[in-house]
């Protein structure tokens, strides 16, 4: 099977597409978190709602839930926070399969 250990070579991960179509967790297209701006942030309230700006050809998930963007690319989503650390994954891809993840923190402190 592909990707499984054989006796002749090493597994390697599959991708559709020759190597030299292959862009690796770089792409040109737009993508910004804009709320948080900080890899880490410290709030009192226990919602929160994350935004950020992407290319119509983007698809855009927040701990793997895909999330709707508007006409000019602007992308929301409320979270609910418990107490302390709470790590969200903000990923956008492409339809050749490159992405770009953000990691945010968002501390809910008493």
């Amino acid at each position: 099977l592909l990707g499984e250990q054989g006796r002749w070579s090493a597994p390697k991960p599959y991708r559709p597409g020759g190597e030299e179509d292959f862009q690796s967790l770089s792409f040109a297209a737009d993508f910004e978190v804009l709320r948080p701006e900080e890899e880490e942030v410290k709030v009192k309230v226990s919602r929160y709602r994350i935004m950020g700006r992407a290319a119509a050809d983007l698809t855009v998930l927040i701990n793997g839930d895909r999330v709707t963007k508007d006409s000019d690319g602007m992308f929301s989503t409320e979270v609910l926070l418990t107490q302390g650390a709470n790590n969200f994954r903000i990923e956008a891809s492409d339809v050749r399969g490159n992405d770009k993840v953000v990691i945010r923190r968002i501390v809910l402190e008493p």
